[in-house]
């Protein structure tokens, strides 16, 4: 008896796919990340993110640590953790390790080691 069969599996011989991302999104993403984390343009960032809400899509977490990025590079560490909040109230996504480190970096960059502390 052979192996199983893979008859009608898209997927044979190669990886599964991520869930479906709007187009959108990963543009979206692609633009902030290549323009607005360099410079810290937060405001540019923003407002690109608040037009995929007005399409009624969401950012995901590539596009939310980003946005964070600017704040870091800008120097807003409040900023910068407000965005962790934001994160799960509006947009329905939970940080992970990588978000938590930018936002202690933001406050160790500031010299809010004690804030930090608090992060942790």
């Amino acid at each position: 008896m052979g192996p199983p069969s893979d008859a009608g599996s898209k997927t044979r011989g190669r990886a599964r796919r991520a869930p479906h991302i709007h187009k959108f999104v990963i543009e979206t993403t692609k633009e902030i990340r290549a323009s607005c984390v360099p410079t810290g343009d937060y405001t540019r960032a923003r407002s690109l993110i608040d037009a995929l809400l007005t399409r009624g899509m969401r950012p995901t977490l590539v596009t939310a640590n980003c946005l964070i990025q600017c704040y870091v590079t800008a120097g807003l560490a409040d900023e910068a953790k407000h965005v962790l909040d934001e994160m799960e109230d509006r947009w329905g996504l939970a940080a992970d390790s990588y978000s938590h480190n930018l936002v202690l970096r933001a406050l160790c960059n500031a010299g809010r080691d004690a804030d930090a502390d608090r992060v942790l």
